[in-house]
């Protein structure tokens, strides 16, 4: 499987991570390894990581639900 990143991503991604390296270069390093994405279908949140040989689904959750509040949190799976 091929994942292909716009350039418009790629830049918001770096854009968020310069943001982070202000505080804390380390945080932002971690922040653009782990980054979680998230698709939406009809009324679910599909959240996944990339990782180097599959993509990892971490959890299908209706999107009213508040995904601060479940324990264990689903992009601290894994």
């Amino acid at each position: 499987m091929k994942v292909e990143w716009t350039n418009p991503a790629v830049d918001d991604v770096l854009a968020i991570k310069n943001y982070i390296a202000r505080d804390s270069e380390a945080y932002a390093q971690r922040f653009a390894e782990r980054m979680i994405r998230e698709l939406t279908f009809g009324n679910y949140r599909i959240i996944y990581r990339l990782e180097e040989q599959r993509v990892l689904l971490l959890t299908v959750i209706h999107g009213a639900r508040n995904l601060l509040a479940l324990e264990p949190k689903p992009w601290e799976l894994a």
